[in-house]
């Protein structure tokens, strides 16, 4: 509801250096209101998995990510690891609570509580590799593939190991897959293949030819004769004599820069494979023929993977998210739903229902949701990857969301399905989204762009408004009476639900970014470094401009929220938080927690609570 566009160096914010408590003028007046940092939670970046039942099952990932469920991947629950730096790969974990995990720099650990404890059995193994696979026959009996094809066996699910040597003195091993504890394959680079018929102990090297000197990634088996292979630039075959000759297959649409990471097959006929940037496939014929499964995931995909038909996941790595990504699919990977969880993206707008129920939209066109006051975000399916800049909510199930390209994507089921809607309006880049009612809705935009939906977002109209400005923010106070501001002090007004606008002047030029109304006709306006207060609809004017003493020379507003004519808040860039409690009279800054990430929006929950979104995934959360 309240955005602008800033260029990229709006000016230098000089805060006093130093300041880690509430500062203001020596006579200012405060209360006891307080921001904490929530939503520190996230997943890294995720490279395995690993369920013990329909509903219990555990991710590990970079930075010595942990984590279980025990309800379908609906919540998670981290669980501490002995590192917090190096990147785990394999986890194996058993019914009992008992196995391992293991990743960078021969990164081995064992647990007999489900992570509680941890046995460091790193000592037994060579710092310098890396466990970069596992393959299990059942829960006691796998193997666990190192970086420099150094290949071990267990037969207690973990707890003890027998080293195996290396499986090629020469390259490096990417993959391997097992049939059987006697029969196995194993892919590496330049175009390595490699089987074994006595669980590891020897290997012979198949066939290769001259035009297969790319790296294998990816290998998959359903017997000794009929496998699949694949890896990057296109390299990806299939044997039906055990290797001694190899088929080309292709992925349909897959990028010359892509490569396979991972195959797995249900059944000998229905298997996947996922890419390097986010791609998904499927086949239904033995990995003769596949066809591409959208999966919405802007990263490298590393593990695909079953528990049975009726449950699967995805797990990988979202740059654009700043997160890990983790999807399952109920549908034999038709489609997939995120259970993924944190923010890491730039956030650009919130709204909440109620004091636990909240939404918020950024970057790539992500949206997430909370259900416990914003401390768990939960990843949702968006039909768009272009910027969000703002979302609101007409009540618990409808809301809708707007932003970069003219987009716009609504939501009846409170989120957790969204649909993009489409116009012919003028090119604009939408920044605010206003529910007046179910019925009445509001997006302004650049460009001078004002819609107006009538039905809950389903269609809307262009609106004719008398200054061809960049509209910020939108603000009704009922279902016909309304204000929006923009760029050049421009203020508007309208009292037949948008049929028609009146101009307010203003004793300024400069861009406003937000307006809040306390009652029918005060006003409160801020962007850039100016914050005004109209107490009689537009007639008079006070502006704090400048008001906090010369150590704060600079401030760049973005939001500006009032529970009555005493009490409010302004945000902006740099952390910055400012707040009056006897009308605009005396201002103090709140610099606890101490942050310099940009705030973009905030949104009041009755008169205790608000929230506020920034950049890099920041949630702060107000304490009364």
């Amino acid at each position: 509801m309240r955005r602008i566009l800033f260029p990229a160096m709006i000016g230098i914010i000089l805060l006093f250096w130093g300041c880690d408590v509430n500062e203001g003028p020596d006579d200012y007046n405060s209360d006891d209101s307080s921001w904490e940092r929530i939503s520190e939670y996230k997943m890294e970046g995720l490279n395995d998995a690993h369920f013990v039942s329909l509903s219990t099952g555990y991710v590990v990932g970079d930075k010595g990510f942990f984590a279980k469920t025990d309800d379908a991947a609906d919540s998670w629950e981290v669980l501490e690891t002995p590192t917090d730096e190096l990147a785990l790969y394999c986890v194996h974990m058993k019914a009992d609570g008992s196995g391992f995990i293991a990743g960078r720099r021969g990164a081995l650990y064992y647990t007999t509580d489900d992570g509680q404890n941890w046995q460091d059995m790193t000592d037994s193994v060579n710092a310098e590799i890396d466990f970069i696979e596992k393959v299990f026959i059942d829960d006691d009996n796998g193997y666990l593939l190192a970086s420099d094809g150094m290949l071990m066996r267990t037969n207690n699910g973990g707890q003890e190991w027998i080293n195996l040597d290396v499986i090629s003195d020469d390259v490096s091993m990417k993959d391997i897959h097992f049939i059987d504890m006697d029969n196995g394959f194993a892919v590496g680079v330049s175009g390595t293949r490699m089987k074994t018929s006595d669980g590891g102990v020897t290997w012979t090297e198949l066939t290769t030819t001259t035009s297969d000197s790319l790296s294998n990634l990816a290998v998959w088996f359903f017997d000794t004769q009929t496998g699949v292979i694949a890896g990057e630039y296109r390299m990806h075959r299939r044997t039906t004599d055990g290797g001694e000759t190899w088929l080309s297959i292709s992925f349909p649409d897959i990028g010359n820069n892509d490569a396979v990471l991972e195959l797995f097959f249900l059944d000998s006929e229905v298997g996947f494979a996922s890419t390097s940037e986010g791609a998904v496939f499927k086949s239904e014929d033995g990995g003769q023929t596949w066809r591409s499964i959208p999966s919405t995931i802007q990263g490298p995909i590393n593990e695909v993977a079953f528990f049975d038909e009726s449950y699967g996941w995805l797990v990988g790595n979202d740059p654009v998210a700043g997160t890990g990504a983790f999807k399952i699919s109920t549908d034999m990977g038709e489609d997939w739903d995120y259970r993924s969880f944190g923010i890491g993206a730039d956030l650009m707008g919130v709204a909440f229902y109620d004091i636990n129920k909240g939404w918020a939209v950024g970057n790539g066109g992500y949206i997430y949701r909370t259900t416990d006051g914003g401390e768990l975000w939960i990843h949702q399916e968006s039909p768009i990857s272009l910027d969000l800049e703002d979302i609101d909510f007409a009540d618990n199930m409808l809301g809708l969301a707007a932003g970069q390209g003219q987009r716009i994507v609504r939501t009846t089921n409170g989120g957790n399905t969204w649909t993009q809607i489409t116009g012919d309006w003028d090119d604009s880049r939408f920044l605010t989204v206003e529910f007046v009612n179910t019925s009445l809705a509001f997006i302004s935009g650049t460009n001078g762009v004002f819609l107006r939906s009538q039905d809950g977002g389903l269609t809307w109209e262009q609106l004719t408004v008398p200054v061809s400005a960049t509209y910020n923010d939108i603000h009704f106070i009922n279902a016909t009476e309304g204000y929006a501001v923009g760029d050049n002090g421009t203020l508007i007004h309208t009292t037949n639900a948008g049929d028609s606008w009146t101009v307010i002047e203003t004793p300024t030029i400069k861009s406003f970014t937000s307006i809040d109304v306390v009652g029918t006709n005060s006003l409160w306006i801020a962007g850039g470094t100016v914050i005004m207060h109209s107490p009689d609809g537009g007639v008079t004017w006070e502006n704090y401009e400048g008001f906090l003493s010369d150590n704060y020379m600079m401030a760049v507003y973005s939001d500006i929220e009032f529970i009555d004519n005493e009490t409010g808040w302004v945000v902006g860039h740099f952390g910055y938080r400012v707040h009056t409690v006897d009308g605009g009279e005396t201002w103090y800054r709140q610099n606890v927690p101490n942050i310099e990430n940009n705030l973009k929006e905030m949104v009041m929950i009755g008169e205790e609570t608000a929230y506020v979104v920034g950049t890099d995934g920041m949630v702060l959360k107000l304490h009364p």
